[in-house]
């Protein structure tokens, strides 16, 4: 995967399962904090509201004060509440809660739109650009979901092209030309981003396979002098019983340790002779316990 890339964004289906549920956790801090944030973006957007369609701004309180933030408030804090249940562990329940708030939000710029009648309703369409930098990049959806949540959005804009009588036609394909800019930038910012997430994670998974298996030490010939330990630069090695063993989660692999056994106890897996290959593992397992 590391040399040929995963162009689909989607691993096989076990080390999917790994990546999605290691990543969760910091996607729930995400949503949380930055749907504050975005709630308070979303809010400050009356004040457009006041200056464009003043002949709907108290439908505008209505649905943005009295409406959407109860319930997105509600919705933050009961996600916040239950971030350590166990359904959070399959990732799609975020996405939904993602698309959800981000569709509610396109709704509500709808209601607004149908309802309004002044010369600047035409300009008020850039809000779904809005609403679309909301779910790919503020909130990042996997790019699968940011595909299906952009495609959604393009099509309320241009439903609202299509069917809405206009005051300023000369607008309406700038406008829409704004919302495919956004909707492609934003799309391949976030494959991008999913892209170097899922890397990282091969690169750290990787690590942690060659920390088990290239340090290994040899219980049967180790007599627990300690010259390896004082080479360690980072401490990785430490005494049980009358051997030493190698921390393969704190273990960097320089390979220090293994000129400075007198004993010739330590090897790297390739160079572990066959009678001693029942030894690789053995510290893994030991602080696995």
């Amino acid at each position: 995967l590391l040399e040929f890339g995963f162009p689909g964004l989607r691993f096989p289906a076990e080390l999917e399962r790994g990546f999605l549920l290691e990543s969760t956790p910091a996607r729930l801090r995400q949503f949380f904090f930055s749907g504050f944030l975005s709630l308070l973006v979303y809010n400050g957007f009356l004040i457009v509201d006041y200056l464009m369609m003043p002949d709907v701004f108290w439908l505008s309180v209505q649905l943005r004060v009295l409406l959407f933030s109860p319930l997105s408030l509600f919705g933050l804090l009961m996600i916040w509440h239950f971030r350590h249940a166990a359904f959070w562990r399959d990732p799609k329940w975020l996405d939904l809660a993602v698309l959800g708030s981000g569709l509610l939000a396109a709704v509500s710029l709808l209601v607004i739109l149908v309802n309004a009648s002044g010369p600047w309703r035409d300009f008020y369409q850039v809000g779904f650009a809005v609403v679309v930098m909301y779910g790919n990049q503020v909130q990042r959806l996997r790019f699968n979901a940011a595909l299906a949540f952009s495609v959604i959005l393009q099509f309320i804009q241009l439903g609202c092209l299509l069917w809405l009588p206009h005051a300023m036609n000369r607008v309406l394909w700038p406008m829409t030309l704004l919302m495919l800019t956004m909707v492609g930038f934003s799309l391949y910012a976030n494959y991008v981003m999913e892209r170097d997430e899922r890397r990282r994670f091969l690169l750290a998974q990787h690590e942690k396979e060659l920390s088990k298996e290239l340090a290994v030490i040899n219980a049967d010939n180790c007599t627990g002098c300690e010259s390896c330990l004082e080479v360690c630069p980072v401490d990785c090695i430490h005494e049980f019983e009358r051997i030493l063993i190698i921390d393969p989660e704190e273990c960097i692999d320089c390979g220090a340790c293994e000129p400075e056994c007198p004993v010739e106890a330590i090897y790297s897996l390739d160079e572990t002779p066959e009678k001693w290959k029942n030894f690789i593992g053995v510290n893994a397992e030991h602080y696995q316990k």
